[in-house]
Parts: structure tokens; sequence; C-alpha cells
């Protein structure tokens, strides 16, 4: 139901307080240093998040109707590769081969994650030391991007050492690495930083900070 909704919230809760709505700026609500960005429209209301040094792990849209209605901010699907994914790879890798194989978040390919983020994720994988597997469907990838996917999975087939964050003291999501192949940079974040979508399941345990950008 909340995909049908086609208004600004009433009411911006940012964990247990109440933001306000900022003057002149419609859908936009703030409290300290954290703002929520609504954009109602007719596929649905994307939710951007904009924080500074305030970690934030629940926001909540309250809408005044007849009935309680209200919505959880979600990850759409890249971000939940980035929380189950990248974050996975960085910080069960000591465990790697002590207790089990780990295999972290699969590549999703689809028309709604941008291509150079799988590309991005697939390179690392496939030189992770760890199992690479992607989900898509059928007969849906370019030509171009399926011999790329084709020479992933054959540098995935070879033995390589652990992959290593380095920056993994700072962030909860790594990203530079090291390798067999040596040190690389990867750029996770989309430009607007975390974008988020209405719905109904479980909240995040956390927004991480260093996703969020100022949304001008």
């Amino acid at each position: 139901m909340f995909e049908q909704i086609q208004r600004i919230p009433d009411t911006v809760m940012i964990e247990e307080r109440e933001a306000r709505p900022e003057d002149g700026k419609e859908g936009r609500f703030s409290l300290g240093d954290v703002t929520v960005w609504t954009e109602p429209g007719a596929a649905g209301m994307p939710v951007r998040i904009s924080a500074g040094e305030t970690p934030v792990r629940k926001v909540r849209l309250r809408w005044h109707t007849g009935r309680r209605l209200r919505g959880q901010v979600l990850g759409d699907a890249w971000e939940r590769t980035l929380r189950f994914g990248v974050n996975t790879l960085a910080f069960r890798m000591p465990q790697h081969r002590a207790f089990f194989d780990i295999d972290a978040d699969c590549i999703g390919i689809s028309e709604r994650i941008d291509w150079k983020y799988n590309r991005q994720w697939g390179e690392l994988l496939a030189r992770s030391g760890t199992s690479l597997f992607y989900s898509l469907k059928p007969d849906t990838l370019p030509p171009e991007q399926e011999r790329e996917l084709d020479g992933m999975l054959r540098e995935n087939a070879e033995p390589h050492a652990p992959a290593e964050p380095l920056d993994w003291m700072e962030t909860a999501l790594p990203q530079e690495w090291k390798t067999d192949a040596g040190e690389q940079h990867f750029s996770w974040y989309e430009p607007w930083g975390l974008r988020v979508a209405c719905g109904t399941g479980p909240v995040w345990e956390k927004v991480w900070r260093e996703v969020s950008r100022d949304l001008g």
C-alpha cells in the first residue's frame, strides 16, 4: 500500500524524535544535522537521508488518515548489496576457511542497479578468494556485460589469497581493498548518497553516515 502514497508524510520521526518541516522546501524535514527528503510521485515515494555526524538507525514516516498508516525506511536493492555484500565480505573474512567458507551477497543483476556498481562488486568478489554467485533473469544481460560476467567467473575459478579491506577501521563499507592484484579503490556510493524507499519490512540496524551527502 505504501507504494501508492502520492503525498508527503505529515510527520517524520528520526529515531524517536519528530523532525521539523523546512520552510519553503516541501517534503524536507530536519532534526539537527539529519535531513529527510521525500519525493512522492506516481511511481511511489523515494526517500533520501543526509546525516552529518549523527548515526541514524530508524526513520518513520506517518500520514494522518482515518486509519493508522506509516512506513519504515528500507534500502533499495543496491543498498542491500552494500550491507549484506561489501560489509559481510569485509568483516567475515577473518572467519573464511577457519570455521567455514564465507560467501557474501551475490551480484544482483537487474535494470534497477547500475552495471557500474555490479561490475565493481563482481571484480572484487572475483579476486576475493571467496565464492562468487550472481542472480539474473535469463537472456536479459547485454552481450558486453555477459562477457564481463564470464570473465569474473573465470577469474574467480582461479585460486586467490583472501581479499583484505584496508579502511575497515574507518567505515562499515570499505572502499579500499588489497587483493593479489594489488591495492584497488572501489566507488560504492551513488551520487546522492543513500536512497531509500517506503516499505513495511524490518528497518536497517544502521544507516552509515559515510553514505550521507548534502542534498543541496
